[in-house]
């Protein structure tokens, strides 16, 4: 019996009797987790060291996001207890393409043409992205500072291993790939990034 509010008058508050044939029966069979299933279709060499090696990679990965909480809201304090005076016109259209590159790589994510689609989406507004924009200003403010009174750069060999590095994090198949989408300024700017957090 369909409830009176179904959503097709025809059926709502009737009674339906159905013929159901019944085609065939399955069974999952679900293999036995033994060293040998292990080593041939995992990749490890048994029970226990798939069991070791997934827990490292767990307090790895634990560890990483723990680090990566505790940098980002100490950098979100510094960012708070700071007084923008005024920003450079060179800062903020760098800051307005990343924050739009973001949006662009969400919106072929997801399927979308525009990032306008995307943005609607998300329930953004146009005050939304200039939030997003003025923060990404900000946050490029102090790292320079930042940056600048430690003395920390980038050198040659950090560049080339760091935006290995940042492909694999981003999900690239290949450095090329990563750096199709992002230019040496752009790069430069996230490993410069990560060097000002470790260092906070």
């Amino acid at each position: 019996t369909y409830d009176k509010d179904f959503e097709d008058e025809d059926l709502s508050g009737k009674t339906v009797d159905y013929d159901v044939e019944v085609t065939g029966v399955t069974e999952e069979a679900v293999p036995e987790l033994d060293d040998e299933f292990i080593t041939q279709t995992l990749g490890y060499e048994s029970y226990d060291d798939m069991k070791e090696k997934v827990k490292e990679e767990l307090e790895n990965t634990n560890n990483e996001d723990a680090d990566y909480d505790v940098q980002e809201d100490l950098m979100s304090q510094i960012i708070e207890a700071s007084e923008f005076i005024d920003y450079t016109d060179e800062i903020y259209e760098s800051s307005k393409q990343s924050v739009e590159s973001n949006y662009e790589s969400y919106a072929q994510m997801f399927g979308y043409e525009t990032t306008d689609e995307i943005y609607e989406a998300f329930g953004m507004e146009e005050e939304d992205v200039e939030s997003e924009v003025m923060d990404m200003v900000y946050r490029s403010i102090v790292i320079s500072a930042i940056a600048g009174v430690e003395d920390l750069g980038v050198t040659s060999d950090e560049y080339d291993d760091q935006a290995q590095s940042l492909a694999d994090d981003y999900g690239y198949e290949s450095v090329d790939e990563f750096y199709s989408d992002y230019d040496e300024s752009e790069i430069n700017y996230l490993i410069l990034e990560q060097k000002v957090k470790y260092f906070i």
